[in-house]
């Protein structure tokens, strides 16, 4: 159908990643179940050999732990699918292996990296030595180009401040949560930092940034992504975890009306 051809690379990611969601919230009861799993496995086929890039790959190989975590990823995948997938979903696709830079990309692909990685050595495709030296690397960028105040300029030095370099902390936490790394702490200081930022915005209407790239749902989206984060770490305190529950659902309103 024409949504496959809307020139959306990380199509086959976002996806797999939405179906599995369907899946495994699916219980093995309901009568559903065996005709979601049958119908994964045909989408899996079908969308094998679309173009599927970056994003997409971590979106994929996210949608295969999940499902690995169930006792799924068999039934899910077919063995001539997921032996593609294995080699396909690949960090190495778009970062230089010899100095762990990014092939034309902006700084924070390094973070997709690091979470492809890491979610590779979760399925038992590679060991961990990728994934913490992309991590590393992640945070050490973040370190040397935040400043004083810790929100992450994108670019090498030049300046660039908008929502994501706000929303970047909550990135990286959220890849460490769904890996099970723990979070350091210097890690949460810089999240709490873009919490800090974030409280001072909330509204009774659930809207997010109107400033920078991605305003409108990814501007409200955001705050859920660090909030939620910051919430799952443990800095928030028990007034601010009640305001961020109250907003979290404003916005999840918003974005569903």
């Amino acid at each position: 159908v024409d949504v496959f051809r809307s020139d959306d690379k990380f199509l086959p990611g976002k996806v797999a990643v939405g179906m599995a969601y369907v899946l495994v919230n699916t219980p093995r009861s309901d009568s559903r179940f065996k005709r979601y799993l049958s119908g994964y496995r045909r989408i899996a086929d079908v969308t094998i050999d679309d173009v599927n890039e970056t994003w997409g790959i971590y979106y994929y190989a996210q949608a295969l732990h999940m499902l690995q975590k169930e006792g799924l990823l068999e039934q899910a995948i077919s063995p001539a699918t997921l032996a593609k997938l294995r080699t396909r979903l690949d960090w190495r696709t778009f970062v230089r292996v010899d100095d762990l830079s990014l092939i034309d990309l902006p700084n924070n692909y390094i973070g997709v990296a690091f979470s492809v990685a890491r979610l590779r050595y979760e399925l038992g495709w590679e060991d961990a030595s990728a994934s913490e030296a992309l991590l590393q690397r992640t945070l050490s960028h973040y370190r040397r180009y935040s400043g004083e105040y810790g929100f992450a300029d994108e670019t090498d030095g030049k300046g660039r401040f908008d929502r994501y370099s706000v929303l970047l902390i909550g990135e990286i936490s959220h890849r460490l949560i769904e890996t099970d790394m723990p979070a350091s702490d210097e890690v949460r200081a810089w999240l709490r930092k873009s919490v800090d930022l974030m409280l001072l915005r909330l509204n009774l209407r659930g809207e997010g940034f109107e400033y920078g790239r991605s305003i409108g749902a990814y501007g409200e989206t955001a705050f859920l992504e660090v909030l939620t984060a910051a919430a799952k770490l443990g800095v928030l305190s028990a007034e601010e975890l009640e305001m961020a529950y109250a907003y979290s659902s404003r916005v999840s309103a918003r974005y569903m009306d």
